[in-house]
């Protein structure tokens, strides 16, 4: 548990800095999208979510959909913020997610990744990254790199566009 805790205070405060009421939302590898209905009482924002394992309810806050983050613009949305929080080591190809995300993201809109430095086999694709191969993947997507956090079980990236 204490894993899971210090990744969701790294992403609250991370979050915190930058969502605004009326914002749109979208967390990649939302499952139930129950963080999502936190954040939309919480701020008031319109939520997104985005598995290829999850529920799918359309026209509702929030709206989830079945599909790989891979294939984000095909939402045709525009986003302020996109997160995930421990499960961009399922993402099968973090490069084509990240260009997605930037093409997915308004003009100054930050995408957020907090992940476990290292995991367990779940029988599901998998790949941990570390913090600089994080910020590689990042810049070469076209993200300015606002905040690195380091813990001691997950890091934290924060990534703007520009």
């Amino acid at each position: 548990m204490e894993m899971e805790a210090e990744g969701n205070e790294m992403l609250k405060n991370e979050l915190s800095k930058y969502i605004k009421t009326g914002d749109k939302v979208c967390e990649i590898g939302s499952g139930s999208c129950s963080q999502l209905k936190g954040l939309i009482e919480k701020y008031g924002i319109k939520g997104y979510g985005v598995d290829p394992y999850g529920i799918v309810v359309e026209n509702q806050n929030p709206s989830c959909y079945k599909l790989e983050a891979e294939k984000l613009s095909s939402l045709s949305e525009k986003f302020n913020i996109i997160y995930s929080i421990r499960s961009f080591h399922h993402i099968q190809w973090p490069e084509v997610f990240l260009d997605e995300a930037f093409r997915s993201l308004e003009e100054g809109g930050v995408v957020i990744t907090v992940d476990w430095k290292w995991g367990t086999k779940t029988g599901i694709h998998e790949r941990y990254y570390s913090l600089s191969e994080m910020i590689e993947l990042y810049e070469s997507s076209g993200f300015k790199i606002l905040k690195k956090i380091d813990g001691q079980h997950n890091f934290c990236i924060t990534g703007q566009k520009m």
